[in-house]
């Protein structure tokens, strides 16, 4: 085994002591932390699958309301199981990473029993190193959206009641979603896995917390508030004001449009007759608001993105948002994908034209040929080494020039709608 990869092994070692002795070292799970053991990696893969993030470390229960969504990543003690699963019961997302943390007897409260005890006969396990299991991918759900595999990193299990969304080899699971009321609690049975190491080094892991902040969005901009385990919550929850989630809510705004929109024409009609009218559309018009906002769709980083060349795979947009120069993460497998859509593209007729031009292209929208060129020599530099003998490692940083120089040959083509103009 590599240095690096033994120093990485020692750093987790650590980190696993402090879980065990029920307490962690200050810079654990801080969100300004840029080493090993923080969350600021966490912080910045949200805000690049476009997750709007709020950090305050003070919730204030009173405020808060059940179309919000809340992270929490290794809770304190003493959380207020009460006051948070009133939240949940009326229409509110609560997310709970943690394996040896505060959040038991929430997950307890619920019919969700965790086990401090690691997967003791799990059948495979990063670099053969029992504590580090690599689960893969199972089913549907969204959180494995574009995820292979996920490792974790000294993980408990979780048992008992919810819907197991991914499980260890030989019993227990890392992650369950439990349906409360109106709302629902999200088990992850390990925090560590979310700390800037482990999401540097692994994809899957960078990916699968892109997916966690966007779960539960509804509409856009997705937002989550995202607490840590120095957070504090203050105050009780107003209970009773919103019984079916955030209809209530939805319904007042509605209604105060239709109050504006009413005094807005209420010059134009006089009469009872012509504001009754009005009124009655708009009622119309704020209960199918009401009803689309109360779906619990998700919504996935990016739409996929349709070309006159083909259409990218959508796990290829969602991977180009995510990619940063700073990763450590290996795109092989992505940037094959890739590949074969740059393969077609450099086939086209449009393609090879605006190659081999000396002047811009009017008809695919003031496209340089120059620029056209370059990126078709660095496609074939890099579809050489991609089909090699032996795969290489892709940089994020070597992603997201390659999907760039792909977009680069797709705007040579003839735009959707536009007649070429005569030379």
């Amino acid at each position: 085994m590599s240095g690096r990869c033994s120093a990485f092994m020692a750093a987790f070692a650590a980190l696993a002591v402090a879980h065990g002795h029920g307490s962690v070292l200050a810079s654990d799970y801080d969100f300004a932390n840029k080493g090993w053991n923080g969350l600021s990696y966490l912080i910045e893969t949200a805000k690049e699958a476009k997750v709007e993030v709020d950090t305050d470390q003070v919730l204030d229960l009173t405020t808060l309301t059940p179309d919000e969504v809340l992270l929490w990543v290794y809770p304190p003690t003493g959380l207020p199981v009460e006051e948070l699963l009133g939240f949940v019961r009326e229409g509110g997302r609560l997310i709970i990473a943690d394996d040896v943390g505060g959040g038991g007897e929430l997950l307890a409260a619920i019919g969700v029993e965790r086990s401090s005890r690691a997967p003791a006969r799990h059948l495979t396990w990063f670099g053969g190193v029992n504590g580090f299991p690599v689960v893969d991918a199972q089913g549907d759900h969204f959180l494995f959206f574009n995820v292979d595999r996920v490792i974790a990193n000294h993980a408990s299990t979780l048992s008992g009641e919810g819907t197991p969304i991914a499980s260890f080899d030989e019993g227990g699971h890392l992650a369950v979603e439990r349906r409360w009321g109106a709302g629902a609690v999200l088990a992850v049975a390990d925090s560590s896995m979310l700390i800037n190491e482990m999401l540097t080094q692994f994809y899957g892991n960078k990916q699968f917390a892109a997916n966690l902040t966007r779960v539960y969005c509804t509409s856009e901009p997705c937002r989550i508030r995202i607490l840590g385990t120095d957070a504090v919550a203050r105050g009780e929850y107003r209970r009773g004001q919103q019984p079916t989630g955030a209809m209530p809510q939805t319904i007042r705004r509605a209604a105060s449009g239709v109050n504006d929109m009413l005094d807005a024409t209420s010059n134009a009609l006089q009469t009872p007759e012509g504001r009754a009218v009005i009124f009655g559309l708009l009622s119309i018009i704020a209960l199918v608001i009401a009803g689309r906002a109360l779906s619990r769709g998700r919504v996935p980083p990016d739409a996929p993105h349709r070309a006159n060349g083909g259409e990218l795979p959508p796990q290829v947009e969602v991977a180009a948002g995510l990619a940063t120069v700073r990763g450590e993460a290996d795109f092989f497998g992505l940037a094959r994908t890739l590949a074969d859509q740059a393969t077609m593209l450099l086939e086209r007729p449009e393609v090879i034209r605006a190659i081999a031009s000396e002047h811009d292209l009017p008809d695919a929208g003031q496209v340089r040929a120059s620029l056209v060129r370059g990126a078709a020599t660095r496609i074939r530099s890099d579809l050489v080494a991609l089909r090699g003998r032996q795969a290489p490692v892709v940089s994020a940083e070597q992603f997201s020039r390659l999907y760039d120089d792909v977009k680069t040959l797709e705007r040579a083509l003839p735009t959707p709608g536009r007649s070429r103009q005569p030379r």
